[in-house]
């Protein structure tokens, strides 16, 4: 399925929502443009050439490069009771993190985290993580 790479669980996470908005949007979903090919038509959308880095500073966020925020930006909310889990803040006052997997030293994609929270013991990565630590 063609979709635009700014839309994401609802939201619009283009550099010229978080220009209009100061965070991410569902007021420019659209899904005549969002999930077709015509995503580029958008009023909302942009290409990158580099400046991804000038526009996460721009919105007040430090930059890492072992995350992207269209799929690792979750709520600070999502807390596991997984000892590998760890939620760490973005920007405290929207109350956005990412999570982290210590075992792989990684960031966690925002759909594995509900796997993290509810099914953390049958998780192979956790097992694995008991038998190095244990």
């Amino acid at each position: 399925m063609v979709k635009c790479k700014y839309f994401n669980d609802g939201f619009c996470f283009s550099p010229v929502t978080y220009k209009t908005f100061g965070e991410p949007s569902k007021e420019p979903v659209d899904p005549k443009y969002c999930l077709t090919e015509r995503y580029t038509e958008c009023r909302y959308y942009s290409e990158e050439h580099g400046e991804k880095y000038e526009f996460y500073k721009y919105i007040g966020i430090d930059i890492s490069k072992d995350y992207y925020l269209s799929i690792h930006l979750v709520s600070c909310e999502n807390i596991s009771q997984c000892p590998f889990y760890k939620i760490i803040p973005v920007d405290e006052e929207r109350g956005v993190c990412v999570a982290y997997c210590e075992i792989f030293d990684r960031y966690i994609v925002r759909s594995a985290v509900k796997r993290c929270i509810e099914n953390w013991r049958e998780c192979p990565i956790y097992k694995f993580g008991q038998e190095l630590t244990g």
